[in-house]
């Protein structure tokens, strides 16, 4: 297939990912494992297409035995919220900022978590609430209209994927015990029935 279909499309995500702040993300890598080496939980929380984001990370996560759980905004505010403790960090994804459930949310929470977001909109009521921000330049989203979340949830996943390698790195998680004990469908865990 012609490579020029997403050439353009890998050009905005590379240049939104060199936004990155290093020493920020170098702290952000830091307190999700201070926070998960003490017990708490690293909650990860966004609407619409974003959520799916939100569960993939945790999902990736939770398979080397992580105590990191995905949150949907709208779920949050009717109970859901209960999930989120003393300390715990909770990591959002906004694109614009404002997304009204995140907004209620952290009132609802007065300070109770450590709040991060990662968003592609430098001035908003979040970036302005949270401990921590990433904001990060999204020249297009790549779609005709430039309003389909395309280019801003891929570049949010590449993220927090780091993220959760980098986090993988420093708390030198053990193959066998944190990864393979957890995963025993699929061809991963046959693979590791077949070396048993």
């Amino acid at each position: 297939m012609n490579g020029s279909y997403f050439q353009k499309d890998l050009d905005v995500i590379s240049a939104s990912l060199a936004c990155v702040n290093t020493q920020t993300f170098e702290r952000w890598i830091s307190t999700v494992c201070a926070a998960l080496k003490n017990g708490k939980k690293i909650v990860i929380t966004g609407a619409g297409k974003n959520y799916p984001i939100c569960q993939k990370v945790a999902e990736t996560m939770q398979s080397m035995g992580l105590q990191v759980y995905a949150l949907g905004a709208y779920e949050a505010l009717h109970g859901s919220m209960g999930i989120i403790c003393e300390d715990d960090v909770l990591i959002m994804l906004s694109k614009s900022g404002e997304t009204k459930e995140l907004i209620t949310l952290l009132h609802a929470l007065r300070g109770k978590a450590k709040s991060y977001i990662i968003s592609f909109t430098r001035e908003s009521t979040l970036s302005g609430m949270c401990d921590e921000q990433i904001i990060l330049d999204l020249e297009a989203e790549g779609d005709l209209w430039n309003l389909l979340p395309n280019n801003s949830t891929a570049v949010s996943l590449i993220l927090l994927q780091t993220l959760a390698v980098q986090v993988q790195s420093k708390l030198q998680l053990d193959l066998q015990k944190d990864f393979l004990a957890n995963h025993p469908g699929g061809n991963i865990g046959a693979a590791y029935r077949e070396k048993e």
